[in-house]
C-alpha cells in the first residue's frame, strides 16, 4: 500500500511506503505535524494518524 504525504509547499508527495515514511521522520524530513493519506483515501491525518 502506498502513503500520500503533503508536502512543505501543499502539494501532495508520493505514493510511498510506509518503510519509506518511516525513513523520512527518521531523517526529519517529514514530521508528526506532516499530512498522510493511504492510496484510495480521502481522510487526511497527521503523520502517523493511525
Amino acid at each position: 500500500m502506498g502513503y500520500y504525504y503533503l508536502q512543505a509547499d501543499n502539494t501532495p508527495g508520493g505514493p510511498e511506503s510506509l518503510n519509506f515514511l518511516l525513513m523520512m521522520t527518521v531523517s526529519e524530513q517529514i514530521t508528526l505535524a506532516t499530512l498522510v493519506v493511504p492510496e484510495g483515501g480521502e481522510d487526511w491525518r497527521r503523520w502517523p494518524g493511525w
